[in-house]
């Protein structure tokens, strides 16, 4: 099994909109696939389970039968820092309970490729001792895909986001360039300083859509997702 895990250069960046799209081509492909949510803040009850609509677009696009919290085992109601939800509600997040639930959730269901989708950025706290969610990925030396958020300040985001995880002795296999701000200013120029500065390679670059759903994202990213 090949597992991949998707960060941003921020929140809002478009991680849950490419991840699903990345799965959802996937399975269109006829291969098996399965995405994981590890830790996700913003939920609301349903039948007295938590539910993040970040892990239920996942889970929806997944190949194998699988629901929201199947496949998120972290998850908080309200939409803030992780961590400071944790600290708020008296928990700990705990990478090896992370790390069980993963193992037992791939045992149930094998597949071919698993799609880990961080929160917010790379350095995501867990806690105020130091651990960030980019322990996680770092451990396994998991392949990395940036999604960068083609907005003003994207240079700079993406620049700093791939020296720490570089620092973390992960390799990105490539970026995708998600236009979040429909007004950017040369958003061209942007992009081919993108292109000319990040050490990977470009998958694909996906324009402001009315409605990004997987099925109008995938077109944009199939040509490249298959150099990986």
């Amino acid at each position: 099994m090949k597992t991949l895990f998707v960060t941003a250069t921020d929140t809002d960046a478009g991680k849950t909109a490419i991840s699903a799209a990345i799965l959802y081509g996937l399975k269109s492909q006829g291969k098996s696939c399965l995405g994981y949510k590890p830790i996700a803040a913003g939920a609301a009850e349903h039948n007295g389970v938590l539910v993040n609509d970040d892990a239920r677009a996942l889970a929806d696009n997944s190949s194998v039968a699988v629901s929201a919290s199947d496949i998120n085992p972290v998850c908080f109601a309200p939409p803030i820092a992780p961590h400071i939800a944790a600290e708020q509600g008296n928990q700990q997040i705990d990478l090896a309970a992370i790390d069980q639930h993963f193992a037992q959730l791939n045992g149930k269901h094998p597949t071919e490729f698993q799609l880990v989708e961080g929160a917010g950025g790379w350095r995501l706290p867990l806690n105020l001792a130091g651990e960030t969610l980019a322990d996680w990925p770092a451990r396994r030396h998991w392949p990395v895909i940036l999604v960068v958020g083609l907005k003003l300040g994207c240079l700079n985001h993406a620049l700093l986001t791939v020296e720490a995880i570089s620092q973390d002795d992960c390799h990105i296999v490539g970026w995708i360039g998600n236009t979040v701000d429909p007004n950017m200013s040369v958003k061209e120029q942007n992009i081919a300083s993108l292109h000319a500065l990040l050490p990977a390679p470009c998958l694909g670059i996906v324009p402001h859509l009315d409605n990004p759903s997987p099925v109008h994202i995938w077109p944009h990213l199939e040509v490249g997702l298959s150099k990986i």
